[in-house]
C-alpha cells in the first residue's frame, strides 16, 4: 500500500498528469491498492478543478489498519504572477 500512495504523491509533486491518468498500469500495486476506482476518483476531480498552476501538497499521510490509505491533499496556486484563464494577472495586489 505504501508504495502506491508514495507513487501517487511523487507523480502529483512532479505534475505528471499523464502517469497519474495511467496509474492502473504504471503505479506499483495499483490494482491491489485500488481494486475499483471510486475511492481515487475524487483526487482526479480535485486535480481537474485546479488550473495548470495548481500545486499539490500532501497535508496528511497515513494508513489505517494496514490497508486503508488516508492521504489528504490541498491544491494551491503559486503566489507568483501568472495569467489566469482570461489573461488577468493573479499576483496579489495586481489589478
Amino acid at each position: 500500500m505504501r508504495e502506491f500512495v508514495d507513487w501517487i504523491a511523487d507523480r502529483l509533486a512532479a505534475g505528471d498528469l499523464d502517469a497519474l491518468l495511467d496509474y492502473r498500469r504504471q503505479a506499483p500495486a495499483a490494482t491491489r491498492a485500488q481494486p475499483t476506482e471510486e475511492h481515487l476518483l475524487p483526487l482526479f476531480v480535485a486535480l481537474g478543478a485546479g488550473t495548470g498552476a495548481a500545486r499539490a501538497e500532501r497535508c496528511h499521510a497515513g494508513i489505517d489498519d494496514y490497508v486503508i490509505a488516508m492521504d489528504a491533499y490541498a491544491f494551491t496556486r503559486s503566489h507568483e504572477a501568472s495569467p489566469d484563464p482570461i489573461g488577468n494577472s493573479t499576483k496579489q495586489g495586481a489589478q
